[in-house]
C-alpha cells in the first residue's frame, strides 16, 4: 500500500514508513499539507 501511495503522491514519508500507523500518519499529514478547509466554522 506504502509504494502505491508514493506513487500516486511523490510523498517520500509514505515510502518511509515503517508499519500500517505510520502510512496512516503519513497520510494524514499529507491531507493536512495540501488541502484547505473550506468550512468557514473553523479558524
Amino acid at each position: 500500500m506504502k509504494d502505491e501511495l508514493f506513487s500516486l503522491t511523490g510523498d517520500i514519508n509514505f515510502k518511509k514508513s515503517p508499519n500500517m500507523g505510520a502510512v496512516l500518519q503519513a497520510a494524514l499529514d499529507f491531507v493536512r499539507r495540501n488541502y484547505k478547509t473550506e468550512n468557514t466554522f473553523m479558524l
